[in-house]
């Protein structure tokens, strides 16, 4: 037996993306064999596949503790706030040979908070989202609009039930 090295063991055992490109090309190899029948790809996916998807509230607990999720959900929910986005992007670092540096921040109305540094968009977003997050726990619906010059429509509604107090802050608490 032969072990052949196609990547460095530290980059085999990081990259994420290993399996899903191993799956997409195992599914595409599976099409092109059966001359294009989907029905083949359909076989394996009901039968490989779809019992992970099934029941989906297994996922629930770990979904909604990831900064991602948990930012969304602070900005749509608790401060009603619809305009905002995640910016990433890649930077020569001048070195021939090196990989990009990746920038990231939250533009919440023209205004940017949580800008990082990171090697992947991947991990500038979560690291991005988990700065932000750190600084918008502090903020109660009021300081938030007044901050960031929030007027969303959902903003009233996010309001509307701190003062009445049965609204959630920033940080996910009553």
């Amino acid at each position: 037996m032969r072990t052949i090295l196609i990547a460095p063991r530290e980059q085999i055992l990081t990259s994420r993306q290993c399996l899903p490109d191993i799956v997409e090309a195992y599914v595409g190899a599976m099409f092109i064999d059966s001359d294009f029948n989907y029905g083949e790809v359909q076989r394996f996916f009901d039968m490989h596949m779809k019992p992970y998807f099934e029941d989906m509230s297994i996922y629930d607990e770990y979904a909604s503790k990831h900064p991602m999720t948990r930012l969304h959900t602070t900005l749509n929910e608790s401060y009603g706030c619809t305009e905002y986005r995640i910016m990433a992007d890649e930077l020569p670092t001048g070195e021939p040979g090196s990989k990009p540096l990746v920038i990231s921040g939250l533009l919440i109305h023209r205004t940017i908070i949580g800008g990082v540094r990171a090697k992947s968009p991947r991990y500038a977003k979560i690291r991005t989202a988990t700065k932000a997050l750190e600084e918008l726990d502090r903020l109660t619906v009021p300081e938030f609009r007044a901050r960031y010059g929030c007027d969303c429509r959902n903003g009233e509604e996010a309001n509307k039930a701190q003062n009445t107090g049965s609204g959630t802050m920033g940080n996910g608490s009553k």
